[in-house]
């Protein structure tokens, strides 16, 4: 122990006992007394009240009060300098550059962050942000590679892109289409009671979100428009909600016009004869 304690330097030693004592109270907080295998009792408000003072005479904080470089409202160039807060922050991009972050700390990060109210940018920062921004166009590359970011990331974590989605149709106050108002009203005249509107984010089945669901059954109904959607993309639904056993019906638009096939159509649908 003595021949480390002269091999390192006053100073770096002074750090590192700081750094122990500093987790060792760490502890003493958050395991109420228990550390090391040896029962302490809590601290007491009068000696943390001490403890604080003791260590604000030295210049440091204690582990149970947010440092002053953290607290709200305080910049780190007040308090070190202005040079040297560029020399942190220099020295944390060259610590950064390269580190890729996956998903997984992605999610544990913005999980970290769910309750907590940060402050709005200020109008001064908000101008900033819009100057630094005039004139970058982010190239085809760097678009691909968002997208296929998004796609992965929609793909491994459907729960969470189905709530993000069904979010903002709620913030967008979506509502049926005139078409679908029109289906709507044929559903329940001709059918009631059996098929109810979830087109505005109430139902999601893997990401998709069907326009009309049978209240007792697992059959669905999508309205298509010719302007929209292609055929192929009918097959794609079909075999998508059919991988969870839902039976899907389309209905194109232009079919709404001739009543006659289009309850023959529903109904055959309802009996279980319909394919496709």
């Amino acid at each position: 122990m003595e021949g480390a304690r002269q091999a390192e330097t006053s100073s770096v030693f002074m750090k590192r006992r700081w750094d122990e004592h500093r987790a060792e109270m760490l502890l003493i907080c958050k395991q109420g007394g228990q550390v090391k295998g040896k029962s302490r009792p809590p601290l007491s408000e009068d000696s943390r009240r001490q403890i604080s003072e003791t260590l604000k005479r030295k210049g440091c904080h204690p582990p149970w009060e947010l440092s002053p470089l953290h607290q709200k409202g305080v910049k780190k160039a007040d308090i070190i300098g202005a040079e040297a807060a560029e020399r942190v922050r220099q020295a944390t991009i060259r610590y950064n550059k390269g580190k890729v972050v996956t998903d997984e700390t992605r999610i544990k990060m913005r999980l970290s962050k769910l309750g907590v109210r940060r402050s709005p940018h200020t109008a001064e920062t908000k101008e900033k942000i819009r100057l630094s921004n005039i004139g970058k166009k982010r190239s085809l590359e760097t678009i691909q590679k968002m997208r296929e970011h998004g796609r992965r990331y929609a793909k491994a974590h459907p729960e969470i892109m189905a709530q993000k989605i069904k979010h903002l149709l709620e913030n967008q106050g979506r509502k049926p289409t005139k078409p679908e108002m029109c289906l709507t009203e044929i559903l329940q005249k001709y059918f009631p009671n059996e098929y109810r509107y979830v087109g505005d984010g109430q139902v999601w089945i893997a990401r998709k979100n069907p326009d009309f669901i049978h209240n007792n059954d697992r059959r669905l109904i999508e309205l298509y428009g010719l302007y929209w959607h292609k055929p192929e993309e009918a097959d794609e639904r079909i075999a998508h909600f059919n991988k969870y056993n839902f039976s899907t019906l389309i209905i194109w638009e232009n079919e709404l016009s001739d009543m006659d096939s289009l309850l023959e159509k529903i109904d055959t649908f309802n009996k279980g004869d319909y394919c496709g």
